[in-house]
């Protein structure tokens, strides 16, 4: 008898461990119990019969507590995905010399299917287009498994859209699934009131030093308009972008008017009075950069702000001066005057410029647009000659940038930049002068691997060659370089004119002068090959050329691309292919593609 009894025993465990084969085995902390679910049911009602039986026990009154309520827990982590007619099985072996073991065996059997779903909107809300919309994106379709947790999840979104909107008193009058008595219907039934909508009411700033005029002028929404929280998203987004305030909280107010209006508390603390900043960069078209800027958020209560910067390069040295007085709005309608010194190489021309910007800079939707009239005093010198220049230029510049995705690294998107300037021998200009110039850089994903980067700028002035010997050389277009045709050294391409020395045995040299013409275009292939690295294989071309003289400069090459969080880091290897003597050339850049 008792060898017989031994033997089952046995028999019984080498058939659970058969059995187990078909589990997957769920392993906790704990040391005194663990459990399986057989592997044949999918995974994320597995997911959920672990999430509702919780933590393993501690202890051995945890533990006859755990197993006690298994099964309840098991039928109702599964009835809570519509399966109301499965069969559990549960079993528990018990060993004296470790950790239990708790055997969960389920046949899921048919779901209970959504037969008719029932909604009633009452109140302010019944009219708003809003609700209509959710409900038709969300409905719960006929004869669909019913899930508990999307009609959960539908009652919260639903009343989170009634706040977002402004529909405080909002509440459910009925809510309710009912399950046939045959466990294979259900039917859906909601009633939800969104009582008043509340409006905008009184907007109270914080006692700050700023005409409350300038303020008024951030508040993008009008008083007893309907309340919605992205007006308060964006007014305290433009608070923000101003840079007068280092912090801002805005708040709106629980104690409701009786006239249905939130008054909206506005809490804010002005910036510091001054900000200096130091950097150091490099890209191969300037080499090393340092620069220096020292920048007043607010000067006095009207909104008035300066920056002041100077970045040294051996190429490029810049020094620029800004002060900025809000007109209409502090971010979207400002006067700013800018003055700007800087030396530039232009091919074979050396330049030293200041110039002086007076401009009136307006957003609408987007679309900055920028009205200027700038004084220009250019001294340049090519081959050994020196030459001076003065000019006043009136000008409009447009420009537009759309995106998606990350502001540092787009998934889409589409800048555009347009610029027109005119000058006149009779408004104190060394030349009549017309010159129009154009970007373009268009951005696109095919999935989250392949991406392509276009380019292309296009530039246009008069006088043609006729008068291109005496324009400044900042006036003219060139080209070459890391943000135009990779493989060619920066403004290195243009047309040329031969030099008045000779160089050897009576030969002239050719000295690159710029064009009045430009033309250039790009394609590029980006690569993610791994979570932060593209590889990128490119083509670029070009010109910089005179009036039916243009000569297609050609480059292509690889390069790779590391996404750090300011932007991606780009390391490309251009070949000049239509040089007189092709060859390798390396570009690093850092910065947002838009």
């Amino acid at each position: 008898m008792i060898k017989k009894t031994c033997t089952d025993l046995m028999m019984m465990h080498k058939s659970l461990l058969l059995l187990l084969v078909f589990f997957i085995p769920i392993f906790v902390s704990a040391n005194n119990l663990n459990f399986s679910v057989n592997k044949d049911i999918p995974m994320d009602i597995i997911n959920n019969i672990n999430s509702h039986l919780g933590d393993l026990p501690n202890n051995q009154a945890e533990r006859r507590l755990f197993i006690y309520n298994a099964k309840n827990k098991v039928t109702k982590a599964l009835q809570a995905l519509g399966y109301y007619r499965s069969d559990i099985t549960i079993t528990t072996l018990e060993n004296t010399d470790g950790p239990w073991h708790l055997n969960i065996e389920v046949m899921l059997n048919e779901p209970t299917l959504v037969k008719s779903t029932k909604f009633i909107i009452s109140g302010d809300g019944q009219t708003d287009p809003i609700f209509k919309e959710f409900i038709r994106q969300n409905i719960f379709e006929d004869n669909k498994k019913l899930n508990h947790g999307i009609y959960e999840d539908f009652k919260i979104s639903l009343t989170s859209l009634a706040l977002k909107y402004g529909y405080f008193d909002a509440r459910f009058l009925e809510s309710r699934i009912a399950i046939h008595q045959s466990y294979h219907s259900a039917e859906i039934y909601i009633h939800f009131d969104t009582g008043q909508q509340y409006h905008f009411g009184e907007i109270n700033f914080s006692d700050v030093e700023i005409e409350d005029e300038l303020l008024t002028q951030l508040v993008p929404f009008k008083a007893s308009e309907p309340y919605h929280i992205k007006h308060l998203r964006e007014f305290q987004n433009q608070l923000v972008q101003t840079q007068y305030f280092d912090n801002v909280i805005i708040t709106p107010k629980t104690n409701i008017s009786s006239d249905g209006k939130i008054p909206i508390d506005v809490n804010l603390e002005i910036n510091d009075k001054h900000h200096l900043e130091f950097g150091i960069g490099y890209a191969t078209d300037t080499d090393l950069r340092v620069s220096a800027g020292w920048e007043t958020p607010l000067i006095n209560s009207y909104g008035h702000q300066q920056k002041t910067k100077i970045t040294y390069s051996r190429i490029n040295p810049v020094g620029q001066f800004n002060y900025t007085i809000p007109l209409s709005h502090p971010l979207k309608d400002i006067l700013q005057f800018e003055l700007r010194l800087e030396d530039d190489i232009y091919g074979d021309i050396s330049s030293k410029y200041w110039s002086a910007r007076l401009s009136r800079i307006r957003n609408k939707t987007g679309l900055i647009s920028e009205y200027y009239l700038r004084y220009l005093q250019e001294d340049w010198s090519r081959d050994g000659d020196k030459y001076a220049t003065t000019y006043f230029i009136p000008g409009i510049t447009w420009s537009k940038v759309t995106r998606g995705g990350s502001p540092v690294n787009p998934s889409k998107g589409f800048s555009q930049y347009y610029n027109l300037e005119i000058s006149h021998t009779a408004i104190e200009a060394d030349i009549n002068l017309a010159r129009f110039h154009a970007k373009w850089k268009y951005i696109t994903n095919i999935n989250e691997k392949h991406r392509f980067v276009a380019r292309a700028e296009f530039g246009i002035l008069e006088p043609d060659s006729a008068g291109l010997s005496k324009l400044s050389p900042s006036l003219r277009f060139f080209t070459g370089g890391d943000q135009s045709i990779r493989g060619f050294a920066y403004h290195s391409i243009g047309s040329r004119v031969s030099s008045d020395k000779d160089i050897s045995d009576g030969q002239k040299n050719q000295l690159v002068v710029g064009g009045s013409r430009l033309s250039v275009g790009s394609f590029e292939y980006q690569y993610q090959f791994a979570e932060k690295w593209r590889a990128v294989l490119f083509v670029d071309a070009g010109d910089a050329y005179t009036k039916n003289n243009m000569k297609l400069k050609y480059s292509i090459g690889p390069g790779i691309h590391y996404l750090s969080p300011i932007g991606a880091i780009r390391l490309d290897l251009g070949y000049s292919l239509s040089k007189d003597n092709p060859s390798w050339r390396i570009h690093f850049n850092l910065g947002a593609e838009l």
